[in-house]
């Protein structure tokens, strides 16, 4: 359990530790580190997640924290009874209280959430007003603290200007008998540096020799008088200045504002310090807490310091309700993916950030159970094999569905088939527990029973057998080999050492070892070819998505246009109605011939400037369209295509390349082409003829690579960049594999040396 010490060392706690402790000004701190509480849930490491990162969002830039290397043990003494303060306590103290209001003033209520009881700021303000009264910028007690300390400050002045000038009268007066022409202190008094040989000629009190017996260190008798006056002078400075620092302590103490800011607020200050410090030096994060664990470009602490750029993350997904075999040879990163799951829960139940994205996710165990490297106690007499199964036995007895369990080769140490027998049955009663296992083993039984049974999902380290080089990359859905005739090779045993062994192991493995690989070949193809349908779909769906808002943006449009209309050819037949109405009435009053006429000609005018509706005024839509494959038709504004196919309602259509099923109603016209016009390209001027896609994961690469050449495709550009690097490979296979299915990609070829070469992927448009 992680109440012992093992499970600690292990996973290599206290080195992970020593990295945060590395940050903190103060002991305390570095205490409170050692001895951390687990978390009780999920809000409280929310709560702390809160806390930090409203430190960095507010705090940690504007405000450098530091100064403060002793506060706490200034506290610890002056909660002593007969605690004290001195002088050198002072810079600190001066410096917590500067430092506190600084940070009220950056942001008032966040400074309040660090007190669990009612805080007086304006009492912080008269602390200060006072110690500045008393302490200058270095630390040092002033000359006007008090009346008595100025009025012995100016006596000791003036004595020592006394002094200054009777000490050039005797250097002048005793310059042939001395042996250095200047004075010195012994005892803390202010002698001569006499030769042995002329030291009667020097009147005074004596002290001591040299260490060479040529020089005698004289007091003259001068100065024995200043001496001894200094003296008391000094000695009065220093009780007035104890007095002033007893004042001071009994207002630090009187004073539980003040007494907090050093005994709780700076030490916290101190502790989210140092926890953002570890996150901006190993890129680490507060996670989310859920059932799942899915560890996102997660890294061991301890390795990546002393791998430094060259150490490489790994993804670890583990579903609810699950467990975890992981397989591959030795040397392949195996029990560094263990203990990096192992530690990343630790960290967590800690209340610690993990060395992973910020979008990782862990479960809160309660427990957290190791099983890795050797115990053996040759003290004890214990063997290792007999100390596994000791370790084995306590996780038995103590563990639930709410632990975390990690085997490393479980089932070694033993014969093959006993170590096989006893392992499954120790994974069959952890999963009868409903604990979240993660193991691993070069044991081929051990493998077939994880990949048979449903509650264990399996990966492997991917390795690189022909040149021996791991990956640390973990390759889910299937089991890796352990690669030992590889590493034999690799370091140069014999030949007849190898093909003895190939002959020992038998057909038999050689055979199994082949379908394992040709295993993962079938699981890598499945793999790629189901990204290529997911981003089929992610495409399609995007278009449509587009298409459907234009529509719903030129019905809207349409439905607009003909209200419109609908209105103005209302107001005409109110207008033409009432000027009809006048006309009759004018007619019928009238008698005169020829007004009746006028009146009939002026109506006349009337209906051909207000009736008759201009061609431009009527709705341009055409509905009733009879659409046939091979029709060239207009879906929005700006994407165009030619119909393939018509099934009922959906209908097929060809943009540039790619296939867009939709439905009818979604055409919006038939664009009618005459022989000999040239396709037009609606290019868009953001669109470069280069895309980088280096540092990203294949899903998102491929993603983004479709977008971009779906668009470059369909500007007019004949010919892009796709850059990827060289690395390991892994990317530029994908991507050249995903654009062998693209049917608008005419060709695909490296780039030339000076351009990148095969870091870079030059791909041409028909």
């Amino acid at each position: 359990m992680l109440e012992n010490i093992r499970e600690r060392e292990k996973l290599e706690l206290s080195l992970i530790l020593e990295e945060f402790k590395k940050n903190s000004l103060l002991k305390s701190t570095k205490e409170k580190f050692d001895n951390l509480s687990y978390i009780r849930d999920k809000e409280e490491y929310s709560k702390l997640k809160d806390i930090v990162t409203e430190y960095n969002k507010k705090i940690f830039l504007k405000l450098p924290f530091n100064g403060f290397s002793k506060i706490d043990e200034i506290t610890e003494r002056l909660k002593n009874l007969n605690g004290h303060l001195v002088e050198e306590d002072l810079f600190e103290i001066k410096s917590s209280i500067d430092y506190t209001l600084k940070f009220f003033k950056a942001d008032k209520n966040y400074f309040f959430s660090f007190f669990d009881f009612q805080f007086d700021i304006q009492k912080v303000y008269l602390f200060k007003d006072n110690i500045e009264k008393i302490v200058d910028d270095d630390g040092k007690i002033k000359d006007e603290a008090s009346l008595k300390l100025s009025q012995i400050r100016k006596n000791i002045n003036k004595l020592i200007s006394s002094q200054d000038r009777i000490i050039s009268k005797i250097l002048k007066k005793y310059e042939k008998y001395l042996t250095e022409a200047n004075i010195t202190l012994v005892d803390n008094r202010i002698v001569l540096q006499v030769d042995v040989h002329e030291k009667n000629r020097v009147k005074g009190v004596f002290h001591s020799y040299s260490n060479t017996k040529r020089t005698v260190f004289i007091e003259p008798e001068e100065l024995v008088f200043l001496n001894n006056r200094l003296n008391e002078l000094k000695e009065e400075e220093r009780l007035e200045i104890a007095k002033i620092l007893e004042e001071l302590k009994d207002n630090i103490l009187s004073n539980s504002s003040i007494f907090s800011i050093f005994i709780s607020f700076i030490p916290k200050i101190d502790f989210i310090n140092s926890i953002l410090l570890f996150m901006n030096e190993y890129d680490a994060n507060f996670i989310q807490i859920d059932d799942d664990i899915e560890l996102v470009r997660v890294f061991h602490p301890i390795i990546k310091k002393v791998k430094g750029k060259d150490a490489k993350p790994v993804n670890i997904r583990i579903e609810k309700n699950r467990s975890l075999l992981i397989t591959g040879p030795n040397m392949g990163g195996k029990t560094a993916v263990l203990k990096t799951i192992g530690v990343s829960a630790l960290l967590t139940k800690l209340g610690l950030p993990v060395c992973s994205s910020e979008f990782s996710k862990i479960r809160l165990f309660d427990k957290i159970f190791c099983d890795i490297g050797d115990d053996q106690s040759l003290e004890d007499g214990i063997s290792t094999f007999a100390s596994h199964l000791l370790n084995y036995k306590e996780i038995v007895e103590n563990c639930d569905e709410n632990s975390l369990i990690l085997l490393d080769e479980v089932g070694t140490g033993t014969s093959i088939k006993e170590g096989t027998s006893f392992a499954i049955s120790l994974i069959k009663t952890f999963l009868e527990k409903e604990s979240t296992l993660v193991f691993t083993t070069h044991f081929d039984p051990i493998k077939d029973f994880s990949l048979k049974n449903e509650k264990i999902s399996t990966c492997a380290m991917k390795y690189d057998f022909e040149n021996n080089i791991p990956y640390f990359e973990l390759e889910y859905g299937t089991v890796g080999q352990s690669g030992m005739f590889s590493l034999l090779k690799k370091y140069g045993f014999p030949e007849k050492i190898i093909e003895e062994s190939y002959k020992i192991v038998g057909k038999d493995f050689l055979d199994y070892t082949q379908i394992i690989r040709d295993y993962q070949i079938k699981i890598e193809k499945l793999e790629s070819e189901r990204e290529k349908i997911e981003l089929l779909k992610k495409s399609q769906m995007k278009i449509e998505e587009i298409t459907k808002k234009e529509l719903d943006d030129y019905l809207d449009k349409k439905n607009m246009m003909e209200k419109e209309y609908r209105n103005r050819i209302n107001q005409k037949i109110e207008s033409l109605r009432s000027e009809f109405e006048k006309v009759v009435r004018e007619l019928t009053e009238s008698k005169e011939k020829s007004k009746k006429k006028e009146i009939i000609k002026n109506f006349r005018k009337f209906l051909d400037e207000n009736v008759v509706i201009k061609e431009g005024e009527k709705s341009s839509i055409k509905e009733n369209l009879i659409i046939k494959p091979g029709d060239t038709v207009q879906l929005r504004d700006k994407v165009e295509g030619i119909v393939k196919n018509i099934d009922g309602d959906r209908v097929s259509i060809d943009i540039n390349g790619v296939i867009l099923k939709t439905n009818l109603a979604n055409i919006v016209n038939i664009i009618e082409r005459k022989d000999g016009v040239e396709k037009r390209y609606y290019v868009d001027e953001d669109i470069k003829e280069e895309i980088d896609l280096r540092g990203k994961f294949s899903d998102e690469a491929l993603e983004e690579l479709e977008n971009y050449i779906l668009k470059a495709s369909g500007s007019g550009i004949k010919r892009v960049r796709v850059i990827h690097g060289h690395g390991k490979g892994i990317l530029k296979d994908k991507i050249r594999s995903f654009l062998k299915g693209v049917k608008f990609v005419k060709g695909f070829s490296p780039a030339p040396l000076d351009e990148g070469g095969d870091g870079v992927t030059i791909i041409e448009f028909f």
